[in-house]
């Protein structure tokens, strides 16, 4: 409730404002402001999803109660929070980002906040790369400077006026840095093998995306990482990487 009384009803001048002082310090007080002068505040629906995806709670809730919902219903979320069990690998693949996804395209959370703020690389994905942005965005490809690599057919679907405007107004240049373009999947893919000494031994994750996370896929070396999981089933069988004439990674089989 606060962040869009603030950054989401402030629009462009809100966020530029917000995020210059930094957001978290600011948005309470902020909001706390906007409230008393809010005669034409009527309530508010709060929603909140599970580390699926899918909604967990939705809730109404009149404006005097905003900050102490906010406060409730944040630590609600943190506990369901959406997280890969694997804290370093050589290689994440997230193969597509989007507004639709997360604000920052891809959840920081999940891929490394230290990709963008810098810190402690917890977790520690040494190269990311991104294969596609969700056609939702409208080619908004904000958050592709957390990732490495990318390909010809991400950067034929970015509008750079989009992402530039939403990185201005959010304060995070970085976070709207072209990638290393490569043709395609398969050229990513045989670039990265190509940057290692011992490609025999690298370490893959390849997600479907930060929100979508209930199944990704593992090179063979990290199981050991899992077995001693039990939130997380493993199978043995294992898929190549296949791609389509135009050398695009082809879906994995869901087991």
């Amino acid at each position: 409730f606060c962040k869009m009384l603030c950054i989401g009803c402030g629009k462009i001048s809100g966020a530029q404002e917000y995020h210059r002082h930094g957001v978290e310090k600011p948005l309470r007080p902020a909001a706390e402001i906007i409230l008393q002068m809010g005669d034409k505040l009527f309530f508010g629906v709060a929603v909140v999803e599970n580390a699926l995806d899918k909604v967990h709670t939705i809730r109404a809730v009149m404006p005097e109660h905003f900050i102490e919902t906010d406060i409730e219903l944040l630590k609600l979320s943190r506990s369901m929070f959406p997280t890969i069990p694997i804290k370093r690998s050589d290689v994440l693949i997230v193969e597509k980002i989007g507004k639709d996804i997360s604000g920052a395209g891809a959840d920081v959370n999940v891929i490394g906040k230290w990709r963008r703020d810098g810190g402690e690389r917890i977790p520690d994905y040494d190269i990311q790369a991104v294969l596609d942005i969700t056609d939702i965005s409208h080619g908004n490809a904000m958050g592709m400077g957390n990732f490495d690599l990318s390909t010809e057919y991400f950067r034929d679907k970015l509008d750079l006026s989009a992402t530039f405007t939403n990185a201005i107004s959010s304060t995070r240049f970085r976070a709207a840095r072209l990638p290393l373009i490569v043709k395609n999947d398969k050229a990513l893919l045989e670039t990265i093998i190509g940057s290692r000494a011992e490609p025999d031994k690298l370490s893959v994750i390849v997600i479907t995306s930060t929100a979508e996370l209930e199944h990704f896929w593992i090179t063979k070396n990290l199981f050991p990482t899992l077995q001693d999981n039990p939130a997380v089933s493993v199978s043995d069988t294992p898929q190549p990487f296949r791609f389509d004439d135009n050398g695009r990674m082809l879906p994995f089989d869901t087991i």
